[in-house]
């Protein structure tokens, strides 16, 4: 009898863990399977030429059975024409600014976009803090389940140019609004169903796009096609949020082809220490002639 009552607690306890994974798990697959045609489709016929001097990076959070799947975030905006994506957890921030510090001095035209979830959105807080105190200008930083970050200066950094703050209706993981942000607060998921939620991939598609269009490229205008309408979504911002203009600071960029500083060059003998496993899809950048491997 004893055995028997072991037997069915053991049972029991793990269904009851079954239904907790797919209670929050389901709100991010039901989310990821959706898409946002019209958005998704202006982007992809953008000038590829342009796309290759945009540059995502991604930060998970501490979210290792990956049930935010940043990482599908990260495959769409690739899928979108963005071969320069990489994805790592919130630890990589480190070795992002390097890459970043690296790509601002060999690239004029570079455009920087950093993305977070939940640890990583304090990552990506703290990456664009640190290229700040270097003058390197951020194009837009994304945080995404931020539950953690405060409506302070710190999470709206002078050299950013546009943030967008993504926010679940959650009761634990909510959050704060962050002035001078394009607030975002999707009402139908939890944390982990944020990364892949229809606005978010919207908003960023839109941004994306405009980060492009901003880049020269010798294209007629008139070969791209443009929705109809615009999408509109509900923020918790009354009025739209002007675009911040970046101090002139950032604005300078350096000539293209020049040696990057002793200090960003990695030692090899501490190559141990890299986190391989995490990057290994996503090899280091080879800037042996921009654009870089075209994916």
């Amino acid at each position: 009898m004893e055995k028997a009552a072991t037997r069915a607690a053991t049972i029991t306890l793990l269904g009851h863990a079954t239904m907790l994974v797919l209670i929050v798990w389901w709100p991010a697959y039901r989310a990821w399977a959706q898409d946002t045609a019209d958005e998704a489709a202006f982007v992809r016929q953008l000038p590829a030429e342009a796309k290759q001097h945009v540059y995502l990076f991604f930060l998970n959070g501490v979210d290792p059975l990956e049930f935010g799947q940043l990482s599908a975030l990260r495959d769409y905006c690739r899928e979108l024409g963005f071969g320069k994506s990489w994805y790592g957890q919130f630890y990589h921030r480190w070795y992002f600014q390097r890459v970043i510090e690296d790509i601002w001095q060999r690239d004029s035209q570079a455009r920087f976009v950093i993305v977070g979830f939940s640890a990583g959105a304090i990552a990506a807080r703290d990456l664009a803090n640190a290229l700040q105190r270097e003058n390197i200008p951020i194009d837009l930083l994304v945080y995404i389940g931020g539950a953690t970050l405060t409506n302070s200066p710190r999470s709206r950094p002078e050299n950013v140019g546009r943030v967008i703050h993504v926010r679940a209706n959650d009761p634990i993981f909510r959050g704060w609004a962050i002035d001078g942000a394009d607030n975002v607060k999707c009402q139908d998921v939890w944390h982990f169903g944020t990364p892949n939620h229809p606005e978010t991939r919207r908003r960023l598609a839109e941004a994306l796009a405009e980060i492009t269009g901003k880049i020269p490229v010798p294209q007629p205008p008139a070969s791209i096609w443009r929705p109809a309408a615009r999408l509109t979504a509900q923020s918790t911002s009354a009025t739209a949020t002007p675009q911040t203009a970046l101090p002139a600071r950032f604005t300078s960029q350096p000539a293209g082809g020049t040696t990057p500083p002793a200090y960003i060059q990695p030692d090899p003998a501490w190559n141990f220490l890299r986190a391989s496993r995490q990057l290994r899809d996503v090899p280091p950048p080879d800037y042996s002639g921009l654009p870089a491997y075209d994916k």
